[in-house]
């Protein structure tokens, strides 16, 4: 009876313990999320259900390479960087308040140069340039998250992952997040990166926003393929961005454009 009473205790704190653990939250804080499963056109849909549609320019629709679903989005293709200046445009959009997670599953084709964009807020290619951007950078292909905020108006920060590197003909998630104490950068949900950084994201509504280049007027393009972008006003957990990194992005509502059936 007392073993059975034991065994009892035992299993109710187990369950207990597993109860308490929080769940991933993939939701709360989605700003944009693009799946890029239209397929065709000039209009990348804002499946996060906020209405941040992108312009498609210069890339193509690719149902030959995706991550998930039935297409993603390719850049270059395998151009010179001076002539290729594909990129999806998300005109202003800005990231209120003291925290951020960008992603994107990318598989590079080429390094055309060595710090492609892959999610970039600029005017141009300076550090200082930034508000916010992820690429990679150097001949060790690494993450790099750049960022200004509030704590330092006009001087932004680089953080560089060392322990990461992004290959060529692989599909990779890439992450960055910022939690208003410190900037992080993952590769497939690793952390590759992290650096103290504190204050609210500089806010610029007349500063463009490109997906697969620099919006300034100097090119960093990036050559290959980008599936399932989403950009968040708060910094996920590691389970949280477990939880996305192993989600596609599906529209808001449940109910997607009739296209992507």
């Amino acid at each position: 009876m007392e073993r059975r009473t034991l065994c009892a205790v035992f299993l109710a704190g187990a369950l207990a313990s597993v109860s308490l653990a929080p769940a991933a939250d993939i939701a709360t804080g989605l700003l944009v999320a693009y799946n890029f499963e239209s397929g065709s056109g000039t209009t990348v849909i804002d499946r996060s259900g906020n209405g941040h549609n992108g312009t498609v320019v210069g890339a193509a629709w690719s149902s030959a390479e995706f991550k998930n679903g039935n297409f993603s989005m390719n850049f270059g293709d395998g151009g010179a960087p001076a002539t290729e200046r594909d990129h999806v445009d998300l005109n202003n959009l800005d990231i209120p308040g003291s925290a951020m997670t960008l992603m994107a599953w990318i598989k590079v084709r080429t390094f055309p140069r060595a710090d492609p964009r892959i999610i970039s807020k600029a005017v141009g290619i300076n550090t200082n340039d930034h508000l916010w951007m992820i690429s990679t950078i150097n001949a060790a292909h690494n993450p790099r998250f750049r960022l200004m905020t509030d704590a330092a108006p006009g001087v932004t920060a680089t953080l560089i992952g060392t322990s990461g590197v992004v290959s060529t003909d692989v599909w990779t998630h890439i992450a960055a997040v910022y939690d208003g104490a410190a900037m992080t950068v993952y590769l497939n949900a690793v952390q590759a990166g992290t650096m103290a950084k504190t204050g609210a994201i500089v806010q610029a509504p007349a500063t463009q926003v490109f997906i697969g280049d620099s919006p300034g007027p100097e090119e960093r393009a990036f050559d290959g393929y980008i599936d399932d972008v989403r950009i968040y006003s708060r910094a996920l957990t590691l389970a949280d961005l477990q939880a996305a990194m192993n989600t596609p992005v599906v529209e808001a509502s449940g109910v997607g454009d009739w296209r992507d059936f």
